[in-house]
């Protein structure tokens, strides 16, 4: 007798679900939007970004496999060896979050920004990380596959993480996690009855809005 797949198995290898989780990355999404309208090479986006070379060969790789970089063109450095110039694919995307499968629509045409004075992801300096950015941690949250089906299992009813577990079939410990996480950002928030803690929570959240189009996003949460 086969089994229902869970919820996450079918989302593992799922393409959009893979790009949603690059465009929510600290490290990528600042790799692609900063080769929107110029060719840059790995050495080049490591010292913008400040991120170790070997963490910007990784995602490339990643990226280019989704198919949101491409090479551009090899060239020749100083010391004659060859160099791929990198190129993001892609020069926005929206994301709508309203339950755990997301609505997302990259806009392919580099040209659009390119075009645009003063757009991001040109030529200019990125704006540096900052790690503790709720906005982008909120929005590193909802492109966790994981937690989103966490969040989106208690908006319409409220449910402890036992309930949780069994319905999503997700180990306990990581729907623990999840709800800690998502409770410290304001996604969803424990339930009390005559000042006792009932163990149930609730998403504080009913949808939300991405837009991406450079390495500082927005982000539009709509109230549960």
């Amino acid at each position: 007798m086969s089994r229902t797949p869970s919820l996450l198995q079918t989302t593992r290898y799922n393409t959009s679900q893979r790009i949603l989780e690059e465009l929510a990355d600290a490290e990528s999404r600042p790799i692609i939007f900063s080769s929107v309208t110029k060719e840059r090479s790995a050495a080049e986006l490591s010292e913008m970004l400040h991120i170790p070379l070997s963490s910007v060969y990784k995602k490339l790789n990643k990226l280019r496999h989704l198919g949101l970089i491409t090479v551009a063109r090899t060239v020749m450095d100083a010391n004659r060896k060859r160099v791929k110039m990198y190129k993001s694919s892609i020069a926005e995307a929206s994301i709508h979050i309203k339950n755990h499968a997301p609505d997302m629509v990259p806009v392919p045409d580099p040209i659009l920004v390119a075009n645009e004075s003063g757009s991001a992801g040109g030529g200019s300096e990125p704006v540096p990380q900052n790690e503790f950015d709720v906005t982008k941690m909120i929005i590193e949250e909802l492109g966790n596959a994981r937690s989103r089906a966490v969040l989106f299992s208690i908006r319409d009813s409220a449910k402890n993480s036992r309930a949780i577990s069994v319905e999503l079939q997700i180990p306990l410990s990581a729907v623990s996690d999840a709800l800690a996480r998502l409770e410290y950002l304001g996604l969803a928030e424990r339930l009390f009855a005559d000042g006792n803690e009932t163990g149930a929570y609730r998403s504080r959240i009913a949808e939300a809005s991405i837009t991406i189009n450079g390495s500082e996003p927005t982000l539009a949460l709509v109230g549960n």
